[in-house]
C-alpha cells in the first residue's frame, strides 16, 4: 500500500464525523467545501495538508479550543463508531498542532505530547525547536523521565538534524550540544524502541559532527558498559564505519592494530564485458589469537558517466574474534548496471579494505 493511500475520502468522512460528533458548531458543509474533491493527484504531504486545513476551517475555532477537540478525537468516543485513532491517520491532526499552535506554546505542547502517543509527534515538534529552542528543548529534558515509551522516543526521534520527511532545524546541525545533552537522559532507557531513535540521532548527528559523537561514545563505552550500551554504539556508527573511520572502527573492536597479513589477493578475469561477474580471492593470515576484530570490505572505484570515479563499497566479512591461522575468502560481484547504480566502460580498480584500510588492491577492463 502506498503511504498516500491511507488520505483517502473515507478518511475526510471519518474526520469529519469525530469532528462533529464532540463539536455542535462543527461545519460540516464548509469542511466538505473546503476538502478537495478529488485527492487522486496529490501527494502524500499535499494529502495531509490539504485534509488538515479543511478540518480546520470545519472546526472555526481558535487554536486552544481546537486542540481541546483534536486530542478528543483520538480517543474513542461513546454512543460512536470511533475507536482509538491510530497510525498514519494521524498525521492529519497532528498537521494542525505543527503549523497553527506557534503562538500557544503551552497548548501546543500539551496537544503534541497526546498526539505522539497515537503516532508521532516527530514532525509536529520542528517548528518549536526552530521558533523557540530554549524552552522546547527544556520540555523534552522533562518528557525524557515520562512514563510513555512513545513520549521519551518523541525527545530522540523529533530532535534528530536529519529527520526523514521533516522540515530541517538549522540550529541542530549546527550546533548538537543541546540534542546530545538530551540523549544523555536516554541513553539507557528501557525501551528498545527508545534506544534505537537515540542511536538513529547520534548516526544523524556523526554526518556533520563525526567528533562530537566520537567523544559521547567513547564515554558511554567507559562509564555505562553493557549490552544496551554496545548496541546503540554499534548502530550509532553506522555512517563513521562505512567511511572507515578509525576511532569509530576501534570502538566498534576493529582495530588497526590487528595483528593479520594479506598473503593473497586477486581479482579475475582482467577483461570482462558487462553482465559478466569479478571472481575476487583472498588469503589473510592471523599471526596470533587475540580479541582483536576484522571487518573485511571492498571497494570498486569505477569510472562515471562524467569521466569522474566512483567508489562505492561493499561488505564482505566480519570476524569478532582473531584465532590463528589462515582466512580465506572468496566472492564472485556481477558488473551489471541496475537502477540503483550504472557501470561504464574503462579501467576498474578493486581494494581490498580490512578495518577500514585499503591494504591490497587489483584492477578489471570492463569493455563494451
Amino acid at each position: 500500500m502506498d503511504f498516500k493511500d491511507y488520505f483517502d475520502h473515507p478518511l475526510g468522512v471519518e474526520l469529519g464525523g469525530r469532528a462533529a460528533a464532540l463539536l455542535e458548531g462543527f461545519d460540516q458543509q464548509r469542511y466538505s467545501a473546503s476538502l478537495p474533491a478529488d485527492l487522486g493527484p496529490l501527494e502524500m504531504k499535499a494529502r495531509v495538508k490539504a485534509m488538515a486545513n479543511a478540518l480546520w476551517e470545519g472546526l472555526g475555532l481558535e487554536f486552544v479550543s481546537a486542540a481541546q477537540v483534536l486530542v478528543r478525537m483520538l480517543d474513542p468516543i461513546p454512543g460512536t463508531r470511533f475507536g482509538r485513532m491510530t497510525g498514519f491517520p494521524v498525521w492529519v491532526i497532528a498537521d494542525i498542532f505543527e503549523t497553527r499552535g506557534l503562538e500557544h506554546f503551552d497548548a501546543a505542547m500539551q496537544a503534541i505530547r497526546k498526539v505522539t502517543q497515537h503516532f508521532t509527534g516527530e514532525f509536529a515538534i520542528r517548528p518549536y525547536l526552530d521558533a523557540y529552542p530554549e524552552p522546547t528543548l527544556q520540555v523534552l529534558a522533562g518528557w525524557a523521565s515520562d512514563d510513555s515509551n512513545d513520549v521519551r522516543r518523541l525527545v530522540s526521534e523529533g530532535t534528530r538534524p536529519r529527520l526523514p520527511w521533516a522540515t530541517r532545524v538549522p540550529s541542530l546541525l549546527v550546533d548538537p550540544a543541546p540534542v546530545l545533552a538530551l540523549l544523555e537522559l536516554l541513553r539507557s532507557d528501557r525501551s528498545e524502541y527508545v534506544r534505537r531513535s537515540v542511536a538513529n540521532n547520534l548516526n544523524d548527528i556523526s554526518k556533520d559532527h563525526p567528533g562530537a559523537v566520537l567523544d559521547v561514545l567513547e564515554r558511554w563505552q567507559v562509564e555505562a558498559r553493557g549490552p544496551h550500551t554496545d548496541w546503540i554504539i554499534r548502530h550509532s556508527l553506522r555512517t563513521l564505519a562505512r567511511r572507515g573511520d578509525s576511532r569509530a572502527l576501534e570502538l566498534l573492536g576493529y582495530s588497526m592494530a590487528a595483528p593479520v597479513q594479506i598473503k593473497h589477493f586477486q581479482v579475475g578475469p582482467s577483461q570482462i564485458k558487462s553482465g559478466e561477474r569479478i571472481s575476487l580471492d583472498c588469503d589473510i593470515q592471523i599471526d596470533s589469537t587475540c580479541e582483536h576484530g576484522l571487518m573485511i570490505d571492498y571497494a570498486i572505484l569505477a569510472p562515471g558517466a562524467r569521466g569522474q570515479i566512483n567508489r562505492r563499497v561493499f561488505k564482505w566479512s566480519k570476524r569478532q574474534k582473531l584465532v590463528k591461522g589462515t582466512v580465506k575468502l572468496q566472492r564472485d560481484h556481477s558488473i551489471e548496471s541496475s537502477s540503483l547504480r550504472s557501470y561504464y566502460p574503462g579501467a576498474h580498480e578493486v581494494h581490498l579494505i580490512i578495518n577500514g584500510q585499503v591494504v591490497a588492491q587489483g584492477s578489471f577492463e570492463l569493455g563494451v
